[in-house]
């Protein structure tokens, strides 16, 4: 691939927008939800010593590079090898890590 394709290519990608919402409020029941947040928890405090270990919920996990309509938002994540810190989205190819369910 040419240096001038190479180029044009990243900046189509710069400009892709991934969103943080899908617009759509979360629905879900009191104990659904009640369940969600607290396996969130446990399992935080579970790893909470790990520093390569991420865990969250119900974010945006885009698994397709350049195209922001392939994305999953799962209830409860962990992902192993990558750094402990909050993210608006998740981008699996620039991770570099893939989730474990």
């Amino acid at each position: 691939m040419s240096v001038r394709k190479h180029k044009q290519i990243a900046e189509v990608e710069e400009e892709i927008d991934y969103p943080e919402s899908d617009g759509q409020p979360m629905a879900e029941t009191d104990k659904h939800r009640d369940l969600m947040f607290a396996l969130i928890a446990s399992l935080q405090n579970y790893f909470a010593s790990a520093s390569d270990v991420y865990v969250s919920g119900n974010l945006l996990l885009y698994y397709i590079e350049g195209d922001p309509t392939k994305c999953v938002a799962p209830d409860v994540f962990v992902v192993r090898g990558v750094a402990k810190h909050e993210r608006r989205i998740y981008k699996l190819w620039e991770e570099g890590a893939l989730q474990t369910w």
